[in-house]
C-alpha cells in the first residue's frame, strides 16, 4: 500500500502498538487476523493522508531475490517488470489498492479482507475486479511509455 519498505515497517510496529493499546476492545470471538488488517489498514491510510499521498518507491527491495537468480540479463528485465507494476500499483487509487493487495498480495479470502475494511463482501470482490482492470491497463500504458520507465524511482504523487 505504502510502495515503501521503511514505510511499512514503520507501520506494522505502529499496528502491533496500537493492538496492546486496544486488547480491552478486541472481541475475541472474531478474527485476530482481520483485526490486524483493519488496525493497519487504518494507519496507513492515516499516514498516506498526513504525508499529502507521496508514495516512495524503494528501488533495492527486490535485491535479495534478484542475487539468487541465475542469470544477469533476466534478473535485470525481472527487476523492471517489477518496477513497473510497483508503479501501475501505487497509481491505483487507494481502495483499489488496499483490496489488490489484501487478496491478490497477502492472500486474503474475500469475507477477511470485507471484515478489514469494514464493508459487504460484494464490494470487495468488485473492487478487485475493478482493480485489475485498473491495473493491467496501467501495466499496458506503462509498458508503452519508455520515459515513464526513465524517471527517478524516489517517488510518485499520486
Amino acid at each position: 500500500m505504502t510502495g515503501s519498505a521503511t514505510l511499512a515497517e514503520d507501520i506494522v510496529q505502529e499496528v502491533f502498538v496500537a493492538f496492546m493499546g486496544s486488547l480491552a476492545r478486541f472481541d475475541v470471538q472474531s478474527s485476530l487476523r482481520a483485526y490486524l488488517y483493519g488496525i493497519a489498514r487504518h494507519l496507513t491510510l492515516k499516514r498516506l493522508q498526513r504525508e499529502r499521498r507521496l508514495v516512495w518507491l524503494d528501488p533495492a527491495v527486490d535485491s535479495a531475490q534478484h542475487a539468487v537468480e541465475a542469470r544477469f540479463a533476466e534478473r535485470l528485465e525481472r527487476r523492471d517488470d517489477l518496477r513497473l507494476l510497483r508503479r501501475a500499483i501505487v497509481a491505483l487509487p487507494p481502495r483499489y489498492r488496499e483490496v489488490l493487495v489484501l487478496c491478490d498480495l497477502h492472500k486474503l479470502s474475500y469475507d477477511v479482507a470485507a471484515a478489514s475494511i469494514g464493508c459487504p463482501v460484494g464490494t470487495v470482490r468488485s473492487r478487485l475486479h475493478r482493480a485489475r482492470e485498473a491495473l493491467a491497463t496501467k501495466v499496458q500504458r506503462l509498458m508503452n511509455a519508455p520515459t515513464e520507465l526513465s524517471r527517478s524511482s524516489e517517488g510518485l504523487v499520486i
